[in-house]
């Protein structure tokens, strides 16, 4: 939506194909699809690394942009996304300030770009502060699958001094579940979520999480992609996230038996 209004204030409309597995033959097709109707220029939004694969594969005569958090350009593919790595570090920073060293990962999927950068800005702010990376666990982001996972983490005993989550949704499966454990947040375990969906900050406790700014993301995606087509360089640095910190994490010396 970002993306077409977006485009839509820079004169441009918009057209919008959508793929399904299996990619190496949906990709192709969509893209012939756009090339068909004579557009300037395609952005794809890849979040699946085996999507990806199949843009790089495919042929077409227009410039393409990915949007896909850390994957690398390609002489027919340039990409183009917000630092979801540096966001992570971000969330994990903020705990480790907080006096927590025995900090989790609720991770998203590794077939996704996103599970895969946000676990790597884990890993490193934890080594960057001198702390091995602990318990980590890979899922589908959903709050179904977050909460099924956290009730286990209680009833084996390995319940962690902090979390940080892959997502908002994985966040709110969580809590739930300690909720019903009788673990409080923040004063039990504090919490970090990722991307500030709406209605975060109506979690109970209000998620403490990374801020993913859409329109900001649109509006430099659509320059990058009108840089390629006018033959013009363009700055591509990844866009900075932003932590909004609220009330699902708390120093680590605050929480009581």
């Amino acid at each position: 939506m970002a993306l077409e209004n977006t485009a839509r204030k820079k004169g441009y409309s918009t057209t919008v194909v959508t793929v399904e597995e299996p990619y190496e033959d949906s990709v192709q097709k969509a893209l012939d699809t756009l090339d068909d109707i004579g557009v300037d220029g395609i952005i794809v939004i890849a979040p699946i690394v085996s999507m990806a694969s199949a843009v790089w594969s495919a042929s077409v005569r227009v410039p393409v942009e990915m949007i896909a958090a850390g994957a690398s350009s390609t002489p027919n593919v340039f990409t183009y996304s917000e630092n979801q790595e540096l966001g992570e570090r971000l969330a994990t920073q903020h705990l480790i300030d907080l006096g927590h060293t025995d900090i989790a990962h609720l991770a998203g999927s590794m077939d996704w770009f996103d599970g895969r950068v946000r676990k790597r800005g884990w890993e490193a702010a934890l080594r960057d502060a001198g702390l091995r990376p602990g318990l980590c666990i890979e899922g589908d982001w959903s709050p179904k699958w977050a909460y099924e996972t956290s009730l286990r983490l209680v009833d084996e005993g390995r319940l962690p001094q902090a979390i940080v989550a892959a997502s908002d949704h994985t966040a709110l499966g969580a809590i739930r579940a300690f909720a019903e454990k009788g673990v409080r947040v923040p004063e039990d375990v504090s919490i970090v979520g990722f991307d500030d969906i709406e209605g975060s900050d109506y979690f109970l406790p209000p998620l403490t999480t990374v801020r993913q700014d859409f329109t900001t993301l649109a509006v430099a995606s659509i320059e990058v992609l009108l840089g390629a087509i006018d033959g013009r360089e363009v700055d591509r640095t990844p866009g900075p996230p932003k932590l909004v910190v609220r009330m699902s994490s708390a120093p680590a010396i605050s929480r009581r038996s």
